[in-house]
């Protein structure tokens, strides 16, 4: 009955579209899943008023790097992949703090394409794209502005191009990664609707208008 009742209370606080992807996790195999994620694109100005207070350093990384990136932050189960984003020279950022560790990273696909490390999906941009992806700040230093100053790194750089604009995916629900975004300057563009069946993905684009409700409206998803 306790079963019961959890779900019934789960089912109240969340919509119709979270229900459908956890359910569909659910059946064994798991020959069908449903997911959803909006297209934000950054051109400019930075309205962010946050600057980093992070003490370390914020550099672009390297191979060298990434026995202290999967150290660091206990992810030793990324080591291959982080090796293969390299080989397709994607471009990586970590800061590093004063004792040497690494407290946060990010990823870049330079270009109009981009392939999801975990499902496949080919994710398309306009030509002269930066893509960010897979960025990650440790805990205890979540407050100190890493992931604002890895931001002013990218906009700094030869890669970032105003007119094509840094892009970003960021999966429905979740409200604490969109928050910063939208308050550095980041509009919503597009949505994605992504469906993998048997293990191939079909994408479903559609245009989406930023607007203070649509950013409501996002905000208050769940």
């Amino acid at each position: 009955m306790e079963n019961i009742q959890n779900i019934v209370t789960k089912f109240k606080q969340h919509s119709f579209r979270w229900v459908l992807m956890r359910a569909l996790l659910r059946i064994p195999g798991t020959p069908l899943k449903y997911r959803v994620v909006y297209g934000l694109k950054f051109t400019g100005p930075d309205n962010s008023k946050l600057r980093p207070r992070f003490s370390g350093q914020i550099r672009w990384g390297n191979r060298e790097d990434i026995p202290n990136m999967i150290e660091s932050m206990n992810r030793f189960d990324k080591e291959e992949i982080f090796r293969h984003r390299f080989d397709n020279e994607d471009v990586c950022l970590v800061a590093i703090t004063d004792k040497g560790d690494v407290a946060g990273y990010g990823w870049l696909t330079i270009g109009n394409r981009h392939i999801e490390d975990r499902t496949g999906c080919v994710f398309k941009f306009p030509e002269s794209s930066v893509y960010a992806y897979d960025f990650y700040v440790k805990e205890q230093y979540r407050l100190q502005g890493i992931w604002v100053g890895l931001m002013q790194l990218i906009l700094k750089s030869k890669y970032y191009d105003p007119e094509a604009g840094l892009h970003c995916l960021i999966g429905f629900g979740n409200a604490l990664s969109f928050r910063p975004h939208f308050r550095y300057g980041f509009k919503v563009y597009q949505r994605k609707t992504i469906i993998t069946a048997l293990g191939k993905p079909f994408i479903f684009n559609r245009e989406y208008k930023h607007s203070n409700e649509s950013i409501r409206k996002i905000l208050d998803e769940k």
